[in-house]
C-alpha cells in the first residue's frame, strides 16, 4: 500500500507532537524492535551518507555553517530544525530517494538526528529495491 505526501505528512506531524521531551534514544526498524546505536555506527554513518542527503537535509538547516559537517547524533532541534522542519525533511527524502516509509517507520526516533534519518532513508531504499 503506498503512502501519499499528505498522508506521510499528518503521520509525522501526530508523531513529532504527542513524543514527550523523554524520548528513548533508539531506532524503531521497519520489523518494529527497537535498538540502541552506538556512536561508532552513527559516525561510520556520516562517511557513508551520499551528498543528495547532506543536500537535503542542510537545505533545510540554512543556519548551520556551510564549512561545518553535519554532528551525525545531534538532535536536529539542536541544530535549528522544529518540528515542522522534520515533517518537511521527510517528504523531501522521500521524493529526493524515491521512497515511501510506512507508517510503522514515521516514529520520531527514526528522524530525530542525521544518522538516525540516513538509516531509515537506507532501509527504506534496500526495501523498494
Amino acid at each position: 500500500m503506498a503512502v501519499t505526501l499528505a498522508e506521510t505528512g499528518a503521520a509525522v506531524c501526530s508523531l513529532v507532537h504527542s513524543a514527550g521531551p523523554d524520548l528513548r534514544r533508539t531506532v524503531a526498524t521497519t520489523s518494529g524492535h527497537a535498538h540502541p546505536w552506538r556512536n561508532s555506527d552513527m559516525e561510520q554513518l556520516q562517511q557513508t551518507w551520499p551528498a543528495a542527503f547532506e543536500e537535503t537535509v542542510r537545505s533545510l538547516l540554512p543556519g548551520h555553517p556551510a564549512e561545518q559537517p553535519l554532528p551525525p547524533n545531534t538532535p536536529f532541534r539542536s541544530i535549528g530544525l522544529d518540528s515542522l522542519g522534520v515533517m518537511t525533511l521527510v517528504m523531501r527524502l522521500q521524493q529526493r530517494f524515491g521512497v515511501r516509509f510506512a507508517p510503522a517507520v514515521l516514529a520520531i526516533a527514526n528522524f530525530e538526528t542525521p544518522a538516525a534519518a540516513w538509516k531509515t532513508v537506507s532501509a527504506a531504499i534496500d526495501d523498494n529495491s
